[in-house]
Protein backbone atom coordinates (compact mmCIF):
# COMPACT_ATOMS: atom_id res chain seq x y z
CA UNK A 1 0.00 0.00 0.00
CA UNK A 2 3.03 2.32 -0.01
CA UNK A 3 2.71 4.82 -2.83
CA UNK A 4 -1.07 4.97 -2.56
CA UNK A 5 -2.89 8.22 -1.70
CA UNK A 6 -0.94 9.43 1.31
CA UNK A 7 -0.64 12.26 3.76
CA UNK A 8 1.89 13.25 6.36
CA UNK A 9 -0.36 15.65 8.27
CA UNK A 10 -2.97 14.70 10.82
CA UNK A 11 -6.43 15.24 9.40
CA UNK A 12 -9.69 15.89 11.19
CA UNK A 13 -11.76 13.85 8.75
CA UNK A 14 -12.83 16.83 6.61
CA UNK A 15 -10.22 16.37 3.89
CA UNK A 16 -10.30 14.18 0.77
CA UNK A 17 -9.87 11.05 2.90
CA UNK A 18 -13.47 11.50 4.08
CA UNK A 19 -14.67 10.26 0.70
CA UNK A 20 -13.47 6.76 1.57
CA UNK A 21 -15.42 6.94 4.81
CA UNK A 22 -18.57 7.78 2.87
CA UNK A 23 -18.24 4.47 1.06
CA UNK A 24 -18.61 2.81 4.44
CA UNK A 25 -22.18 4.12 4.55
CA UNK A 26 -22.91 2.46 1.22
CA UNK A 27 -21.30 -0.82 2.27
CA UNK A 28 -23.14 -0.96 5.59
CA UNK A 29 -26.56 -0.11 4.17
CA UNK A 30 -26.02 -2.70 1.43
CA UNK A 31 -25.12 -5.42 3.93
CA UNK A 32 -28.07 -4.62 6.21
CA UNK A 33 -30.40 -4.40 3.21
CA UNK A 34 -29.37 -7.83 1.93
CA UNK A 35 -29.94 -9.33 5.38
CA UNK A 36 -33.39 -7.73 5.54
CA UNK A 37 -34.69 -8.77 2.13
CA UNK A 38 -37.96 -10.65 2.52
CA UNK A 39 -37.83 -10.50 6.31
CA UNK A 40 -41.13 -9.98 8.14
CA UNK A 41 -39.94 -10.79 11.66
CA UNK A 42 -36.96 -10.64 14.00
CA UNK A 43 -34.47 -13.31 15.04
CA UNK A 44 -35.39 -12.72 18.72
CA UNK A 45 -38.75 -12.16 20.38
CA UNK A 46 -36.96 -9.68 22.64
CA UNK A 47 -37.12 -7.16 19.78
CA UNK A 48 -40.91 -7.15 20.15
CA UNK A 49 -40.50 -6.36 23.86
CA UNK A 50 -38.71 -3.10 23.10
CA UNK A 51 -41.35 -2.35 20.50
CA UNK A 52 -44.08 -3.01 23.05
CA UNK A 53 -42.60 -0.46 25.44
CA UNK A 54 -42.10 1.99 22.58
CA UNK A 55 -45.74 1.50 21.58
CA UNK A 56 -46.83 2.20 25.16
CA UNK A 57 -44.77 5.39 25.14
CA UNK A 58 -46.38 6.52 21.87
CA UNK A 59 -49.83 5.86 23.33
CA UNK A 60 -49.10 8.16 26.26
CA UNK A 61 -48.94 5.36 28.84
CA UNK A 62 -45.34 6.00 29.77
CA UNK A 63 -42.68 3.25 29.48
CA UNK A 64 -45.07 0.46 30.49
CA UNK A 65 -45.75 -3.14 29.53
CA UNK A 66 -49.43 -3.42 30.35
CA UNK A 67 -50.94 0.08 30.28
CA UNK A 68 -49.56 2.38 32.99
CA UNK A 69 -47.87 -0.40 35.00
CA UNK A 70 -44.39 1.16 34.67
CA UNK A 71 -42.80 -2.29 34.70
CA UNK A 72 -39.04 -2.43 34.05
CA UNK A 73 -38.97 -5.09 31.37
CA UNK A 74 -36.57 -3.35 28.97
CA UNK A 75 -32.79 -3.20 29.19
CA UNK A 76 -32.04 -0.44 26.67
CA UNK A 77 -33.89 2.79 27.51
CA UNK A 78 -32.35 4.69 24.60
CA UNK A 79 -33.28 2.07 22.00
CA UNK A 80 -36.83 2.00 23.33
CA UNK A 81 -37.00 5.80 23.11
CA UNK A 82 -35.73 5.88 19.52
CA UNK A 83 -38.23 3.20 18.48
CA UNK A 84 -41.04 5.28 19.96
CA UNK A 85 -40.22 8.07 17.51
CA UNK A 86 -40.85 5.85 14.46
CA UNK A 87 -44.30 4.87 13.09
CA UNK A 88 -43.95 1.36 14.49
CA UNK A 89 -47.68 0.68 14.73
CA UNK A 90 -47.91 0.36 10.95
CA UNK A 91 -44.66 -1.39 9.98
CA UNK A 92 -42.73 -2.29 13.14
CA UNK A 93 -40.30 -4.72 11.50
CA UNK A 94 -39.46 -2.33 8.68
CA UNK A 95 -38.87 0.70 10.90
CA UNK A 96 -36.90 -1.22 13.50
CA UNK A 97 -34.61 -2.77 10.90
CA UNK A 98 -34.20 0.57 9.14
CA UNK A 99 -33.16 2.23 12.40
CA UNK A 100 -30.67 -0.58 13.01
CA UNK A 101 -29.31 -0.26 9.47
CA UNK A 102 -28.76 3.48 9.89
CA UNK A 103 -26.91 2.90 13.17
CA UNK A 104 -24.79 0.22 11.48
CA UNK A 105 -23.94 2.67 8.70
CA UNK A 106 -22.92 5.19 11.35
CA UNK A 107 -20.68 2.59 12.99
CA UNK A 108 -18.87 1.81 9.73
CA UNK A 109 -18.53 5.49 8.83
CA UNK A 110 -17.10 6.47 12.21
CA UNK A 111 -14.78 3.44 12.29
CA UNK A 112 -13.41 4.54 8.92
CA UNK A 113 -12.81 8.09 10.18
CA UNK A 114 -11.20 6.72 13.33
CA UNK A 115 -8.72 4.66 11.29
CA UNK A 116 -7.94 7.66 9.07
CA UNK A 117 -7.17 9.82 12.07
CA UNK A 118 -5.11 7.13 13.78
CA UNK A 119 -3.15 6.58 10.57
CA UNK A 120 -2.54 10.29 10.14
CA UNK A 121 -1.22 10.51 13.69
CA UNK A 122 1.35 7.82 12.85
CA UNK A 123 2.43 9.38 9.55
CA UNK A 124 5.85 10.97 9.00
CA UNK A 125 7.50 12.67 6.03
CA UNK A 126 9.67 9.61 5.59
CA UNK A 127 6.79 7.21 6.30
CA UNK A 128 3.49 8.52 4.84
CA UNK A 129 0.28 6.51 5.27
CA UNK A 130 -2.32 5.54 2.64
CA UNK A 131 -5.21 7.07 4.58
CA UNK A 132 -7.84 6.73 1.89
CA UNK A 133 -7.14 3.03 1.43
CA UNK A 134 -7.00 2.44 5.18
CA UNK A 135 -10.34 4.21 5.69
CA UNK A 136 -11.96 2.38 2.78
CA UNK A 137 -10.78 -1.00 4.07
CA UNK A 138 -11.93 -0.28 7.63
CA UNK A 139 -15.36 0.83 6.42
CA UNK A 140 -15.78 -2.32 4.32
CA UNK A 141 -14.63 -4.71 7.04
CA UNK A 142 -16.88 -3.21 9.70
CA UNK A 143 -19.82 -2.92 7.29
CA UNK A 144 -19.70 -6.62 6.42
CA UNK A 145 -18.74 -7.95 9.86
CA UNK A 146 -21.30 -10.79 10.37
CA UNK A 147 -22.06 -10.10 14.05
CA UNK A 148 -22.66 -6.41 13.38
CA UNK A 149 -24.85 -7.04 10.35
CA UNK A 150 -27.08 -9.50 12.19
CA UNK A 151 -27.19 -7.17 15.18
CA UNK A 152 -28.25 -4.30 12.92
CA UNK A 153 -31.16 -6.30 11.51
CA UNK A 154 -32.19 -8.06 14.72
CA UNK A 155 -34.43 -5.31 16.07
CA UNK A 156 -32.14 -5.06 19.09
CA UNK A 157 -29.85 -2.31 20.35
CA UNK A 158 -26.61 -3.85 19.04
CA UNK A 159 -25.97 -1.38 16.20
CA UNK A 160 -26.92 1.62 18.32
CA UNK A 161 -24.46 0.59 21.03
CA UNK A 162 -21.67 -0.03 18.52
CA UNK A 163 -22.20 3.36 16.84
CA UNK A 164 -22.14 5.25 20.14
CA UNK A 165 -19.04 3.44 21.36
CA UNK A 166 -17.03 4.13 18.22
CA UNK A 167 -18.36 7.68 18.20
CA UNK A 168 -17.24 8.25 21.78
CA UNK A 169 -13.81 6.83 20.92
CA UNK A 170 -13.49 9.14 17.91
CA UNK A 171 -14.54 12.14 20.00
CA UNK A 172 -11.98 11.13 22.64
CA UNK A 173 -9.23 11.02 20.00
CA UNK A 174 -10.24 14.46 18.69
CA UNK A 175 -10.23 15.75 22.27
CA UNK A 176 -13.85 16.85 21.93
CA UNK A 177 -14.48 16.33 25.63
CA UNK A 178 -18.12 17.52 25.92
CA UNK A 179 -19.14 15.43 22.91
CA UNK A 180 -17.26 12.42 24.29
CA UNK A 181 -19.15 12.79 27.58
CA UNK A 182 -22.53 12.96 25.79
CA UNK A 183 -21.79 9.95 23.59
CA UNK A 184 -20.56 7.95 26.58
CA UNK A 185 -23.76 8.85 28.43
CA UNK A 186 -25.87 7.70 25.47
CA UNK A 187 -23.85 4.49 24.98
CA UNK A 188 -24.53 3.41 28.57
CA UNK A 189 -28.26 3.96 28.05
CA UNK A 190 -28.02 1.70 25.00
CA UNK A 191 -26.07 -1.06 26.80
CA UNK A 192 -24.50 -0.71 30.26
CA UNK A 193 -21.53 -2.88 29.20
CA UNK A 194 -20.37 0.14 27.20
CA UNK A 195 -19.08 1.69 30.42
CA UNK A 196 -16.50 -1.07 30.83
CA UNK A 197 -15.10 -0.49 27.35
CA UNK A 198 -15.08 3.30 27.68
CA UNK A 199 -13.45 3.09 31.10
CA UNK A 200 -10.64 0.81 29.92
CA UNK A 201 -9.90 2.91 26.84
CA UNK A 202 -10.16 6.12 28.82
CA UNK A 203 -7.78 4.93 31.55
CA UNK A 204 -5.14 3.87 29.03
CA UNK A 205 -5.46 7.16 27.21
CA UNK A 206 -5.44 9.17 30.44
CA UNK A 207 -2.19 7.54 31.56
CA UNK A 208 -0.52 8.11 28.18
CA UNK A 209 -1.59 11.77 27.97
CA UNK A 210 -1.40 12.52 31.72
CA UNK A 211 -4.82 14.11 31.51
CA UNK A 212 -8.23 13.29 32.95
CA UNK A 213 -10.06 14.44 29.81
CA UNK A 214 -10.01 10.96 28.21
CA UNK A 215 -12.15 9.75 31.10
CA UNK A 216 -15.07 11.88 29.88
CA UNK A 217 -16.89 9.06 27.99
CA UNK A 218 -16.61 6.71 30.96
CA UNK A 219 -17.79 9.40 33.35
CA UNK A 220 -20.74 10.10 31.07
CA UNK A 221 -21.53 6.40 31.00
CA UNK A 222 -21.29 6.10 34.78
CA UNK A 223 -23.66 9.04 35.21
CA UNK A 224 -26.16 7.39 32.84
CA UNK A 225 -25.99 4.07 34.67
CA UNK A 226 -26.45 5.87 37.97
CA UNK A 227 -29.51 7.71 36.68
CA UNK A 228 -30.99 4.50 35.22
CA UNK A 229 -30.39 2.69 38.51
CA UNK A 230 -32.02 5.54 40.42
CA UNK A 231 -35.04 5.35 38.13
CA UNK A 232 -35.34 1.62 38.81
CA UNK A 233 -34.98 2.19 42.54
CA UNK A 234 -37.61 4.90 42.73
CA UNK A 235 -39.97 2.79 40.60
CA UNK A 236 -39.83 -0.53 42.45
CA UNK A 237 -37.08 -0.34 45.06
CA UNK A 238 -34.51 -2.33 43.09
CA UNK A 239 -31.35 -1.05 41.34
CA UNK A 240 -31.78 -2.89 38.05
CA UNK A 241 -34.62 -3.70 35.62
CA UNK A 242 -36.54 -6.97 35.76
CA UNK A 243 -34.47 -8.37 32.90
CA UNK A 244 -31.45 -8.54 35.19
CA UNK A 245 -33.31 -10.70 37.71
CA UNK A 246 -35.34 -12.78 35.24
CA UNK A 247 -32.11 -14.07 33.71
CA UNK A 248 -30.22 -14.14 36.97
CA UNK A 249 -28.00 -17.04 37.87
CA UNK A 250 -24.59 -17.21 39.44
CA UNK A 251 -22.05 -16.12 36.80
CA UNK A 252 -18.79 -17.98 36.58
CA UNK A 253 -16.04 -19.30 34.39
CA UNK A 254 -18.62 -21.04 32.18
CA UNK A 255 -18.93 -17.70 30.45
CA UNK A 256 -15.32 -17.96 29.35
CA UNK A 257 -16.14 -21.30 27.75
CA UNK A 258 -18.96 -19.59 25.90
CA UNK A 259 -16.59 -16.87 24.72
CA UNK A 260 -14.05 -19.40 23.48
CA UNK A 261 -16.49 -21.86 21.90
CA UNK A 262 -19.31 -19.63 20.62
CA UNK A 263 -18.05 -16.08 20.08
CA UNK A 264 -14.42 -16.19 18.99
CA UNK A 265 -14.81 -18.90 16.31
CA UNK A 266 -17.19 -16.55 14.47
CA UNK A 267 -14.73 -13.68 14.20
CA UNK A 268 -13.32 -13.58 10.63
CA UNK A 269 -10.10 -11.85 11.67
CA UNK A 270 -9.39 -14.58 14.23
CA UNK A 271 -10.42 -17.50 12.02
CA UNK A 272 -8.08 -16.22 9.31
CA UNK A 273 -5.17 -15.89 11.81
CA UNK A 274 -3.62 -13.05 9.80
CA UNK A 275 -5.77 -10.66 11.80
CA UNK A 276 -4.06 -11.79 14.98
CA UNK A 277 -0.69 -11.10 13.38
CA UNK A 278 -1.79 -7.60 12.33
CA UNK A 279 -3.16 -6.75 15.78
CA UNK A 280 0.02 -7.95 17.44
CA UNK A 281 2.26 -6.07 15.04
CA UNK A 282 0.63 -2.69 15.54
CA UNK A 283 1.27 -3.06 19.27
CA UNK A 284 4.77 -4.51 19.18
CA UNK A 285 6.23 -2.34 16.42
CA UNK A 286 4.74 0.98 17.47
CA UNK A 287 7.76 2.23 19.40
CA UNK A 288 7.03 5.91 19.00
CA UNK A 289 4.27 5.69 21.59
CA UNK A 290 2.81 9.03 20.62
CA UNK A 291 -0.33 9.96 22.54
CA UNK A 292 -2.53 9.69 19.43
CA UNK A 293 -1.05 6.41 18.27
CA UNK A 294 -1.26 4.86 21.71
CA UNK A 295 -5.03 4.56 21.28
CA UNK A 296 -4.41 1.36 19.30
CA UNK A 297 -3.20 -0.32 22.46
CA UNK A 298 -6.12 1.14 24.39
CA UNK A 299 -8.56 -0.36 21.90
CA UNK A 300 -6.99 -3.80 22.20
CA UNK A 301 -7.08 -3.59 25.98
CA UNK A 302 -10.66 -2.30 25.88
CA UNK A 303 -11.81 -5.13 23.64
CA UNK A 304 -10.10 -7.90 25.61
CA UNK A 305 -11.22 -6.50 28.95
CA UNK A 306 -14.82 -5.88 27.87
CA UNK A 307 -15.51 -9.28 26.33
CA UNK A 308 -13.87 -10.96 29.33
CA UNK A 309 -15.99 -8.98 31.79
CA UNK A 310 -19.15 -9.79 29.83
CA UNK A 311 -18.25 -13.48 29.86
CA UNK A 312 -17.63 -13.46 33.62
CA UNK A 313 -20.53 -11.25 34.68
CA UNK A 314 -23.55 -13.17 33.39
CA UNK A 315 -24.65 -16.79 33.00
CA UNK A 316 -23.92 -17.96 29.45
CA UNK A 317 -24.64 -21.38 27.99
CA UNK A 318 -22.53 -23.03 25.33
CA UNK A 319 -24.80 -23.88 22.40
CA UNK A 320 -27.13 -20.89 22.75
CA UNK A 321 -26.87 -18.68 19.69
CA UNK A 322 -27.68 -14.99 19.08
CA UNK A 323 -29.74 -14.72 22.25
CA UNK A 324 -26.51 -14.66 24.28
CA UNK A 325 -23.66 -13.74 21.94
CA UNK A 326 -25.44 -10.47 21.06
CA UNK A 327 -23.92 -9.08 24.28
CA UNK A 328 -20.50 -9.30 22.63
CA UNK A 329 -21.55 -8.08 19.18
CA UNK A 330 -21.47 -4.28 19.82
CA UNK A 331 -17.71 -4.47 20.26
CA UNK A 332 -16.94 -6.49 17.11
CA UNK A 333 -15.70 -3.38 15.26
CA UNK A 334 -12.71 -2.87 17.55
CA UNK A 335 -10.26 -5.46 16.13
CA UNK A 336 -10.85 -4.16 12.60
CA UNK A 337 -9.84 -0.62 13.53
CA UNK A 338 -6.56 -1.92 14.95
CA UNK A 339 -6.02 -4.24 11.97
CA UNK A 340 -6.50 -1.42 9.47
CA UNK A 341 -4.06 0.82 11.36
CA UNK A 342 -1.54 -2.01 11.09
CA UNK A 343 -2.27 -2.42 7.38
CA UNK A 344 -1.00 1.13 6.85
CA UNK A 345 2.51 -0.13 7.56
CA UNK A 346 2.34 -2.82 4.87
CA UNK A 347 3.38 -3.02 1.24
CA UNK A 348 0.78 -3.75 -1.44
CA UNK A 349 1.71 -7.41 -1.84
CA UNK A 350 1.74 -7.87 1.89
CA UNK A 351 -1.72 -6.35 2.21
CA UNK A 352 -3.14 -8.75 -0.36
CA UNK A 353 -1.59 -11.73 1.38
CA UNK A 354 -2.77 -10.59 4.82
CA UNK A 355 -6.27 -9.47 3.89
CA UNK A 356 -7.31 -12.26 1.51
CA UNK A 357 -7.85 -14.83 4.32
CA UNK A 358 -9.83 -12.28 6.36
CA UNK A 359 -11.97 -11.36 3.34
CA UNK A 360 -12.71 -15.01 2.53
CA UNK A 361 -13.55 -15.80 6.16
CA UNK A 362 -15.84 -12.74 6.29
CA UNK A 363 -17.73 -13.84 3.18
CA UNK A 364 -18.16 -17.42 4.40
CA UNK A 365 -19.29 -16.40 7.88
CA UNK A 366 -21.58 -13.72 6.44
CA UNK A 367 -23.37 -16.32 4.32
CA UNK A 368 -23.74 -18.81 7.18
CA UNK A 369 -24.87 -16.08 9.58
CA UNK A 370 -27.53 -14.92 7.11
CA UNK A 371 -28.86 -18.47 6.69
CA UNK A 372 -28.97 -18.95 10.46
CA UNK A 373 -30.74 -15.63 10.97
CA UNK A 374 -33.41 -16.54 8.41
CA UNK A 375 -34.11 -19.75 10.31
CA UNK A 376 -34.28 -17.85 13.59
CA UNK A 377 -36.72 -15.33 12.13
CA UNK A 378 -38.96 -18.22 11.03
CA UNK A 379 -38.74 -19.54 14.60
CA UNK A 380 -40.00 -16.25 16.01
CA UNK A 381 -42.81 -16.12 13.46
CA UNK A 382 -43.95 -19.68 14.20
CA UNK A 383 -43.50 -19.65 17.98
CA UNK A 384 -44.24 -16.05 18.94
CA UNK A 385 -45.85 -13.89 16.26
CA UNK A 386 -48.30 -16.51 14.96
CA UNK A 387 -49.52 -17.40 18.50
CA UNK A 388 -49.83 -13.68 19.27
CA UNK A 389 -52.03 -13.06 16.25
CA UNK A 390 -54.11 -16.14 17.07
CA UNK A 391 -54.65 -14.93 20.63
CA UNK A 392 -55.62 -11.47 19.35
CA UNK A 393 -58.31 -13.04 17.13
CA UNK A 394 -59.64 -15.80 19.37
CA UNK A 395 -59.19 -14.83 23.02
CA UNK A 396 -61.51 -12.32 24.77
CA UNK A 397 -60.06 -8.81 24.69
CA UNK A 398 -60.10 -8.49 28.49
CA UNK A 399 -58.55 -11.86 29.25
CA UNK A 400 -55.41 -12.38 31.31
CA UNK A 401 -52.83 -14.45 29.46
CA UNK A 402 -49.68 -15.93 31.02
CA UNK A 403 -46.88 -16.31 28.48
CA UNK A 404 -43.24 -17.23 28.04
CA UNK A 405 -42.00 -14.97 25.30
CA UNK A 406 -43.42 -11.63 26.25
CA UNK A 407 -42.69 -9.59 23.11
CA UNK A 408 -44.94 -10.37 20.16
CA UNK A 409 -47.80 -11.42 22.43
CA UNK A 410 -47.86 -7.99 24.06
CA UNK A 411 -47.35 -5.99 20.87
CA UNK A 412 -50.02 -7.70 18.74
CA UNK A 413 -52.79 -8.16 21.30
CA UNK A 414 -55.34 -5.55 22.46
CA UNK A 415 -54.19 -3.18 25.20
CA UNK A 416 -57.19 -4.30 27.27
CA UNK A 417 -55.69 -7.80 27.42
CA UNK A 418 -53.36 -8.32 30.35
CA UNK A 419 -50.18 -10.21 29.46
CA UNK A 420 -48.16 -11.78 32.29
CA UNK A 421 -44.68 -13.18 31.71
CA UNK A 422 -44.27 -16.48 33.56
CA UNK A 423 -40.62 -15.69 34.33
CA UNK A 424 -41.40 -12.23 35.64
CA UNK A 425 -39.66 -10.33 32.87
CA UNK A 426 -42.45 -7.76 33.01
CA UNK A 427 -43.80 -8.39 36.48
CA UNK A 428 -41.62 -7.34 39.42
CA UNK A 429 -43.52 -9.44 41.96
CA UNK A 430 -43.03 -12.64 39.96
CA UNK A 431 -39.36 -12.04 39.21
CA UNK A 432 -38.58 -11.28 42.87
CA UNK A 433 -40.58 -14.17 44.31
CA UNK A 434 -38.46 -15.89 46.99
CA UNK A 435 -39.21 -19.39 45.71
CA UNK A 436 -40.67 -21.20 42.72
CA UNK A 437 -43.74 -22.13 44.78
CA UNK A 438 -44.40 -18.50 45.64
CA UNK A 439 -43.91 -17.61 41.98
CA UNK A 440 -46.64 -20.07 41.03
CA UNK A 441 -48.95 -18.57 43.64
CA UNK A 442 -48.34 -15.04 42.37
CA UNK A 443 -49.17 -16.21 38.85
CA UNK A 444 -52.34 -17.79 40.19
CA UNK A 445 -53.23 -14.52 41.92
CA UNK A 446 -53.23 -12.86 38.48
CA UNK A 447 -56.28 -15.07 37.69
CA UNK A 448 -55.05 -16.23 34.27
CA UNK A 449 -57.63 -17.23 31.68
CA UNK A 450 -55.11 -18.64 29.20
CA UNK A 451 -51.49 -19.75 29.03
CA UNK A 452 -49.25 -19.58 25.95
CA UNK A 453 -46.21 -21.67 26.79
CA UNK A 454 -43.54 -23.87 25.24
CA UNK A 455 -43.63 -27.52 26.24
CA UNK A 456 -40.93 -27.36 28.91
CA UNK A 457 -42.57 -24.55 30.90
CA UNK A 458 -46.05 -25.96 30.37
CA UNK A 459 -44.87 -29.23 31.94
CA UNK A 460 -43.45 -27.34 34.93
CA UNK A 461 -46.74 -25.54 35.56
CA UNK A 462 -48.99 -28.54 34.84
CA UNK A 463 -48.50 -29.80 38.37
CA UNK A 464 -50.11 -26.63 39.73
CA UNK A 465 -52.64 -25.57 37.07
CA UNK A 466 -55.43 -27.42 35.32
CA UNK A 467 -55.03 -26.94 31.57
CA UNK A 468 -57.10 -27.56 28.48
CA UNK A 469 -55.24 -27.30 25.17
CA UNK A 470 -57.01 -25.20 22.55
CA UNK A 471 -54.26 -24.67 19.95
CA UNK A 472 -50.69 -25.71 19.24
CA UNK A 473 -47.94 -24.14 17.12
CA UNK A 474 -45.11 -26.37 15.94
CA UNK A 475 -41.57 -25.44 14.94
CA UNK A 476 -39.66 -28.44 13.57
CA UNK A 477 -36.32 -26.60 13.44
CA UNK A 478 -35.75 -24.43 16.50
CA UNK A 479 -32.50 -22.68 15.53
CA UNK A 480 -31.79 -20.49 18.56
CA UNK A 481 -29.27 -23.13 19.59
CA UNK A 482 -26.43 -24.84 17.77
CA UNK A 483 -28.23 -28.17 17.60
CA UNK A 484 -31.71 -27.41 16.33
CA UNK A 485 -34.64 -29.45 17.64
CA UNK A 486 -38.45 -29.49 17.32
CA UNK A 487 -40.37 -27.21 19.67
CA UNK A 488 -44.07 -26.58 20.28
CA UNK A 489 -45.88 -23.63 21.84
CA UNK A 490 -49.32 -24.47 23.22
CA UNK A 491 -52.30 -22.27 23.92
CA UNK A 492 -53.95 -23.62 27.08
CA UNK A 493 -57.22 -22.59 28.67
CA UNK A 494 -56.87 -22.37 32.44
CA UNK A 495 -59.29 -24.03 34.84
CA UNK A 496 -57.51 -22.79 37.95
CA UNK A 497 -55.20 -24.43 40.45
CA UNK A 498 -55.31 -28.05 41.48
CA UNK A 499 -56.77 -28.45 44.96
CA UNK A 500 -53.44 -29.24 46.61
CA UNK A 501 -51.89 -26.12 45.13
CA UNK A 502 -54.86 -23.97 46.09
CA UNK A 503 -54.35 -25.04 49.70
CA UNK A 504 -50.61 -24.48 49.41
CA UNK A 505 -51.03 -20.96 48.03
CA UNK A 506 -53.54 -20.13 50.79
CA UNK A 507 -50.92 -21.10 53.38
CA UNK A 508 -48.23 -19.05 51.64
CA UNK A 509 -50.53 -16.04 51.56
CA UNK A 510 -51.41 -16.39 55.25
CA UNK A 511 -47.76 -16.67 56.27
CA UNK A 512 -46.69 -13.66 54.20
CA UNK A 513 -45.61 -10.65 56.33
Amino acid sequence: MKGDDTTTRPRDGTGPERASARWALVFALTAAGLFSLGANDFCLDDAWIHLSYAKSLRLGEGPSYNPYDGELGFSSPLWMLLLSLAPIQTSPVLWSKLLGALCHAGTAFLASLLVIRLGAARARLEDPKPLRSMGLLAGALVAFQPDLVQGATSGMEVALTAMLCVGATYALLREATPLAFILGFAAALARPESVAFLALVGLWRAVSTRSVKPLAPAIGGAVAVGMWSLYCWTSFGVPWPNTKYAKAAAPGVEGLSYLVEMVLPRQPWLVALTGVFLMGRVLLLDRRRRASASLSGALVLGWIGTVTLIALSRPLHVGVDFFEWRYFAPFAWIPYVVICVSIGDSRVRGVIALMTPISVATLVLLVTTHARQQRQERNVTNLHTAPARWVARNVPARATVVVEGAGALRFHTPRTMKIVDALGLNDHEIVHAPSSAERVCIIAARAPDYFVLPDNIARNLADAFQFEQVEVFLEPDFAQVDRAYPLAVRVLRSHGLHDKWRTRCDRITESAP
